[in-house]
């Protein structure tokens, strides 16, 4: 059969709703902890990366969509990477020390905070005391290397013609924006099968983040969805 947009917007829908459950239900757990945090981060992510994909390929901007699939094909690697090494607390810590510091960095470029509320760019005692703590004690967290990663886990095929070729959108080339006038005035059909891809394969690397919180979620309802899959 083949998948038109209409189609793939139906599929996208389904999968929205079952991650919505599952993140209510990882949010209300009273198994709640630094894992489940994480996996329920990455759902929610991979979730709004889809969403921002459709927005931007029912608008025929392919590649601008492209550049948030490589960001979703980036979650997946680092998901499964943290799950791989359990690596949960480590990331957990390594997020809060460049949270940290970038709020502080907002806060010296005071003439620029003028319209941003001071609550915002205040630290709590308990967070600047836990901030100490984890620069003394540097995080054990190394970001991974995803060319060699993806290789490793048999991903190598999904890091060069979706992550590495994303990265041609990401950066400058001297023929960049020569299929924006078709794009942007809305020349190409609605099924065009470069759309039709790029919807297709994000909804592929979403569910399988969606497969991977959902096996590692260790809370026993949810794990019995994989007995449906």
């Amino acid at each position: 059969m083949e998948l038109k947009t209409d189609d793939l917007n139906t599929i996208k829908k389904s999968i929205n709703d079952i991650a919505t459950y599952v993140s209510l239900y990882l949010k209300l757990s009273k198994e709640t902890n630094i894992q489940t945090k994480i996996l329920d981060g990455f759902l929610n992510k991979g979730i709004s990366f889809v969403n921002s994909i459709f927005i931007l390929t029912n608008h025929n901007q392919y590649g601008e969509s492209i550049i948030l699939y490589r960001c979703l094909i980036e979650r997946l690697l680092f998901l499964k990477y943290i799950i791989e090494n359990n690596k949960y607390e480590e990331y957990d810590n390594w997020s809060f020390v460049k949270n940290y510091e970038q709020k502080n960095t907002a806060r010296t470029f005071k003439k620029y905070n003028k319209n941003v509320s001071s609550d915002n760019l205040k630290s709590s005692k308990e967070d600047t005391l836990k901030y100490q703590n984890l620069k003394k004690n540097k995080p054990n967290w190394k970001e991974p290397d995803l060319e060699k990663y993806s290789k490793k886990i048999g991903y190598g095929h999904l890091y060069k013609l979706g992550y590495d070729f994303g990265s041609s959108y990401v950066h400058s080339r001297s023929d960049e924006g020569i299929n924006d006038f078709e794009q942007n005035n809305r020349l190409k059909p609605k099924n065009n099968p470069q759309i039709i891809s790029i919807q297709y394969n994000s909804l592929l690397v979403c569910f399988s983040i969606f497969d991977e919180c959902i096996s590692n979620s260790n809370l026993k309802s949810l794990n019995k969805i994989n007995e449906y899959k």
